[in-house]
């Protein structure tokens, strides 16, 4: 099977039935998050599976790799369309941004309902001081400033 073959007659819900049976079987995982196009509902010829997993840091690659394998073997898609990506609490401070759009708009799929709603509520903290550091040093302000002097300098 060919790494272009769309996904695009998976719906959320049916991926999501697999996914939960899948980890019911006993996988090491805290919680996992159905994101991306797919659960957005907006899924197109090149979209592709994205799971969140909230994992330990042991066996990572191995796990990912596994839980990749499995479920598009399950779905009967091409493995290089799922897209596994693991994480566990430390990894939330180094790309809050991501994994804030990834929790507030991915949907849970199975796991532990307190450890996600934890980890939601420190992104959504961590975009908030990051937000507000960049309008304390006039980032966004100096951003938009040199943004139209540019634009200016084309002569539109």
């Amino acid at each position: 099977m060919g790494g272009l073959e769309p996904v695009t007659h998976l719906s959320a819900k049916h991926v999501l039935k697999v996914l939960r049976e899948l980890l019911e079987e006993g996988w090491p995982v805290r919680y996992a998050v159905l994101f991306g196009s797919l659960a957005k509902g907006w899924m197109h010829p090149l979209s592709d599976i994205d799971v969140g997993v909230r994992a330990p840091e042991e066996r990572r690659v191995e796990l990912a790799s596994n839980l990749a394998l499995e479920l598009a073997s399950r779905l009967g898609v091409p493995e290089d369309r799922v897209d596994v990506v693991l994480f566990d609490y430390s990894d939330i401070s180094a790309k809050p941004a991501f994994f804030y759009e990834m929790l507030a708009e991915g949907i849970l799929a199975w796991g532990d309902e307190d450890a996600y709603i934890e980890d939601l509520v420190r992104a959504a903290l961590l975009c908030a001081d990051h937000g507000i550091q960049l309008r304390k040093l006039g980032y966004i302000d100096n951003y938009v400033k040199t943004l139209g002097e540019v634009v200016e300098g084309w002569g539109l």
